[in-house]
């Protein structure tokens, strides 16, 4: 207890001990948004394709769609082009094209496409215009024909 004589209470102070609230600093996930790269269809194309007649033209057999767009599948404009080999014996094909389309199929080397068809058989070639208001020209597709 406290001295009698002093008469003067003791000031206590309570002990406060501080509470620490942590900073929390809020993590933000951002939001990543996939970039959808339009699938050419190339089935699609064909088989548009395969609805128009073959034309001959020395040794071989050609169909061309000079331009052609799927709205519901992409905004992109598409020259397709067939060829069939109308010989008995196999027969080497290099095609180029301008530098005004891409080749989208088969996968080409600087949009030149090389291959070797057998007797009769087919081969549809794919290629994106770069731009959509270019006019066809049959410029834009020089044809190699060798024997294998």
């Amino acid at each position: 207890m406290w001295p009698a004589n002093s008469g003067v209470k003791p000031v206590v102070t309570p002990v406060v001990t501080p509470v620490v609230t942590p900073v929390v600093t809020p993590v933000v996930t951002p939001v990543v948004t996939p970039v959808v790269t339009p699938v050419v269809d190339v089935a699609w194309i064909g088989d548009v394709l395969s609805r128009y007649r073959w034309n001959g033209w020395f040794g071989y057999d050609y169909r061309v769609l000079s331009k052609m767009r799927n709205p519901s599948k992409s905004d992109k404009t598409y020259l397709a082009n067939g060829v069939r080999n109308n010989r008995p014996y196999a027969q080497k094909y290099t095609f180029t094209y301008d530098k005004k389309l891409t080749v989208v199929s088969p996968n080409s080397n600087d949009n030149v496409v090389s291959f070797t068809l057998g007797p009769y058989a087919t081969k549809l070639m794919v290629a994106e215009y770069k731009d959509a208001n270019t006019r066809f020209s049959w410029r834009f597709i020089s044809l190699k024909l060798g024997g294998v």
